[in-house]
């Protein structure tokens, strides 16, 4: 995604948080199984943010939904 553009998932978020996201967008990990993207979904409930791995491998971030 160029850096110039955001989405609607985006936008939901605080702006400190997307601007500490694209500064650290190559070193995300899933937070439980610390999987490295680019398969990685970011949980957009206020004060959460978890991050977690798809179904690609282990899909963390299906379980954290749920």
């Amino acid at each position: 995604m160029d850096k110039g553009v955001t989405c609607d998932h985006l936008n939901k978020l605080a702006d400190v948080l997307e601007k500490e996201l694209w500064q650290s967008k190559e070193n995300l990990t899933c937070f439980d199984c610390g999987c490295p993207g680019p398969n990685l979904w970011i949980c957009l409930q206020p004060d959460c943010h978890h991050i977690g791995c798809s179904e690609v491998k282990n899909d963390h971030s299906t379980l954290h939904q749920k």
